[in-house]
């Protein structure tokens, strides 16, 4: 996505998370190789919607994935396990 390509993906896991279908991005079935030879043929045929779709998917990176949200989010993941954890004993493995 980075890069200013077209992308195909599963609806598992985090590029779920990522992609928007038919955007930035084209979302397929785990294992359904039917869908992912289907979504490449249409991306292959449609210079037009290829391109907009690679478009889309690098301004998504350029707008979400910047190094400071990307450590914005870190902190806050930080941030929130502390106070969940908050009182417990931390036990030292080494």
């Amino acid at each position: 996505m980075a890069a200013g390509s077209a992308v195909i993906t599963t609806r598992i896991g985090g590029p779920d998370e990522i992609v928007r279908d038919w955007y930035n991005g084209v979302k397929v079935s785990p294992n359904n190789v039917d869908e992912i030879v289907n979504a490449a043929k249409v991306l292959l045929s449609n210079d037009e919607l290829r391109r907009n779709i690679a478009r889309n998917a690098r301004d998504s990176v350029l707008r979400w994935y910047t190094w400071d949200r990307i450590a914005r989010w870190t902190k806050k993941v930080y941030q929130d396990v502390l106070e969940e954890y908050e009182g417990t004993k931390w036990v030292s493995l080494w």
